[in-house]
């Protein structure tokens, strides 16, 4: 490895190179070869104005911890996560993810400054310490999400041609300088005074108004704030917003609803695929309200596609749901059925031949009257929702009063719910 003048130690332990510099030298420059595919990590002193590369075809992670007192400039490239700890001024960087580990983050006293040839969305994690303020600085197109780990960061973005989130973080003065379309706010964000000088402002939840969020807002334009609209379904959801999917969405519970505000999902096409036997592709729990709409599929085909627990209320109005051993599934809460498509793939049958569960409430809940599925509208595979076998008291109907259900395939035995 090229490293100038510098004297260092160098200790290998399974997958991880540590390079320990001597102590009376500090690093200047050092380029790790791209072909050594190891998580790296460099301890010591670092000379102002060094530069640190490495971009390994393997992305692999660099730790980089500068134990000179004395703040330095740095130029940092690398194309997998770097994990930053010690005291810096400027810094240049290219890559995608600028963070550190818990309570060990770098402390940052001038500015961030992206370099053009990031290609992709960065995340920059650190104790933003500037006096009077830090400056985050980028010419790309690139998102860049911002997250202070200190207490009343003082922040300019300067990032025109940006959308910028504003992530965890409590924030003294933040200006900023953005694109047109959004400075995104999270549920974690608070800002003193928010002085525009481009941009709107997105608020990514359902809880928060903007008030909750930013004690003074300073701008010379009008500026809209938009709120509860998102493209990405999450894993795990905890505050409500509005989805309309650019993406499928996978994993063994592709999502866990734990949401106190309203949360919309519009599937937009897209699809929503779960792999699990333990609860389902969707499960909602924590008083969830939750509106499903669009054209797309929800499926599990190990076990349930929606699970529905803890007083949720799950509207459905489209989509097509498919579960192995139960489609639609209230442990405890309402779920209402205005449309969609709904199928099972095996399981008990009843007296008639038709799956016995494609609808069910957990029994206990059910006679309790706390676990509630209402049908308005739908088509059901198999399964007539006016006559079903899930329940105890069996048959029951799960048809809302003032609606019938018709069987409008005869030979596949497919239910179509209507309006008397």
């Amino acid at each position: 490895m090229p490293v100038g003048e510098t004297r260092f130690d160098v200790s290998i332990k399974g997958t991880t190179s540590t390079i320990t510099i001597n102590e009376g030298y500090n690093l200047t420059n050092i380029v790790i070869p791209e072909d050594y595919n190891k998580t790296v990590k460099i301890i010591g002193p670092i000379k102002d104005g060094a530069s640190i590369t490495y971009n390994t075809p393997g992305k692999k992670t660099l730790y980089v911890t500068n134990t000179d007192e004395e703040p330095i400039d740095l130029v940092l490239t690398a194309n997998g996560t770097t994990y930053l700890s010690g005291n810096y001024d400027d810094i240049v960087y290219e890559g995608s993810s600028l963070t550190g580990s818990t309570n060990n983050y770098a402390s940052i006293y001038g500015n961030v400054i992206i370099a053009d040839d990031t290609k992709k969305s960065v995340n920059i994690q650190a104790n933003f310490v500037g006096d009077p303020n830090n400056s985050i600085i980028s010419n790309t197109s690139q998102p860049i999400t911002i997250n202070a780990k200190n207490q009343n960061a003082n922040i300019d973005i300067n990032c025109p041609n940006s959308t910028v989130t504003l992530g965890v973080g409590t924030y003294g003065e933040v200006i900023a300088n953005v694109a047109d379309d959004t400075l995104k706010l999270t549920i974690n964000t608070h800002i003193n005074k928010l002085h525009l000088k481009n941009g709107n402002i997105f608020i990514n939840n359902g809880k928060n108004i903007i008030n909750d969020l930013v004690n003074e807002i300073i701008c010379d334009y009008e500026y809209s704030v938009d709120y509860n609209k998102a493209t990405i379904l999450p894993s795990n959801l905890s505050n409500g917003c509005e989805y309309t999917l650019s993406e499928d969405k996978n994993g063994a519970v592709a999502c866990t609803v734990l949401a106190s505000g309203d949360t919309v999902i519009n599937l937009n096409g897209h699809n929503i695929n779960g792999n699990t036997t333990r609860t389902a592709a969707l499960y909602a729990r924590s008083s969830a309200h939750i509106d499903i709409h669009g054209e797309g599929n929800i499926t599990n085909e190990l076990a349930y596609c929606v699970w529905g627990a803890d007083n949720t209320i799950i509207n459905i109005y489209g989509g097509k749901f498919t579960g192995e051993t139960h489609t639609i599934y209230s442990y405890k809460g309402n779920i209402n059925i205005y449309g969609g498509e709904f199928i099972l793939l095996a399981g008990d049958t009843d007296e008639n031949g038709h799956w016995k569960f494609l609808l069910n409430c957990y029994d206990a809940n059910y006679t309790a009257g706390t676990a509630i599925i209402k049908v308005y509208g739908g088509k059901y595979y198999n399964f007539d929702p006016a006559n079903a076998y899930g329940e105890p008291g069996a048959p029951i109907s799960y048809v809302a009063e003032g609606y019938e259900s018709v069987c409008i395939d005869e030979a596949n035995q497919i239910y179509e719910v209507r309006k008397l």
